[in-house]
């Protein structure tokens, strides 16, 4: 569910390491803060492309440097296997902990994360948050006091998720390994990363749309990266989650555009119209879903285009007879009135 604000600390001016960066950075930082689907323990899909287009003077290249800015500083954790930016306090900040149904809330985001190495930072952080001010009245629906019901599933996680390392908070050079509970991080230094634009796929939420290692990226293309990044602002505006910038979503838009022979014009209005639309816009969450509807769509906006602007309202005998009666009234008045002139006339 999107969230309809974020919290701010104020604190935080007086934290020289977020001072020391630069006005970009911080920007970022308050950007990630208020992306609408942040998940409880702080995590958000890597969208470099879509949040450069949230302002107008920040390009592509200025975000990716300030990604590596934030992670540097540590104030987030990037794993770009997995595409997913850890905002690491966040789930201290947001204090969704202090009750029962947001620490529930808490444990199954962190439990949802694909990243072992962003399970392992959360579980570091939840490990550091003070229960001791929570209530010790039972809570009727839990059988427990709140502040028990709270310790014992930050127990849970720091029992399932291993400690975090100090390579933890870096991108490590290997992708986990699959089909693993435990996720092994690399000691070997960091080898120097592009500053290319990424093209893997973005994360879902969805655990049967994970990418494997293996999946090849799509080849980058500008018109259709900018299609996809419209329906992913356009879906993100109804508050729903955005889809997996995956090779199938890729080639659903790029097969739109070179084997349906529909234009960047065409797919963009349908897009528009999809999404604003009550029905087609919990229907279109997708590129492999516009595709696929893509002909009902333009059937429907073209036969809303043929119908009248506004249909005259059939008119019953009762509505009849009183507008005639109104006619005969204001003739009669009329008449009066021009008999009236009449006798004064020939008076004077």
């Amino acid at each position: 569910m999107a969230r309809d604000y974020a919290k701010i600390i104020t604190r935080i001016w007086a934290d020289d390491d977020f001072k020391g960066l630069g006005a970009t950075a911080q920007r970022l930082y308050f950007q990630l803060l208020s992306q609408p689907d942040v998940s409880m323990c702080g995590v958000v899909t890597l969208a470099e492309r879509r949040w450069s287009m949230q302002v107008a003077d920040q390009s592509l290249d200025a975000i990716t440097d300030d990604i590596a800015a934030l992670e540097g500083a540590r104030f987030i954790v990037v794993d770009r296997v997995t595409q997913e930016v850890l905002v690491r306090s966040y789930v201290r900040h947001d204090e969704a902990w202090r009750s029962p149904n947001g620490m529930k809330g808490i444990d199954s985001a962190v439990r949802s994360v694909l990243s072992g190495r962003l399970k392992s930072v959360c579980r570091g952080e939840l490990l550091k948050i003070d229960t001791s001010k929570l209530s010790d009245s039972v809570n009727k629906n839990t059988g427990r006091s709140t502040r028990d019901f709270v310790r014992g599933l930050i127990r849970g996680i720091e029992e399932d998720f291993e400690a975090p390392t100090e390579g933890a908070y870096q991108d490590p050079s290997q992708a986990p390994r699959q089909g693993m509970n435990r996720f092994s991080h690399s000691t070997e230094p960091e080898p120097e990363t592009s500053t290319e634009p990424e093209t893997s796929p973005e994360t879902s939420s969805s655990p049967g749309s994970q990418a494997t290692p293996d999946e090849p990226d799509p080849e980058p293309r500008d018109d259709v990266d900018g299609l996809l990044d419209l329906l992913d602002l356009e879906i993100e505006r109804n508050g729903n989650r955005p889809p997996k910038r995956n090779k199938t979503n890729h080639d659903a838009m790029r097969l739109l555009l070179d084997r349906d022979n529909a234009t960047e014009e065409q797919i963009a209005y349908v897009v528009r119209w999809s999404q604003n639309d009550q029905f087609w816009k919990a229907n279109i969450l997708s590129a492999s879903k516009l595709r696929e509807k893509f002909p009902q769509l333009v059937a429907k906006i073209r036969s809303e285009a043929e119908r009248p602007a506004q249909r005259e309202k059939p008119r019953n005998r009762a509505q009849e007879r009183m507008d005639h009666n109104r006619t005969v009234i204001e003739n009669l008045r009329r008449m009066e009135e021009e008999q009236d002139n009449t006798i004064q006339g020939e008076l004077l």
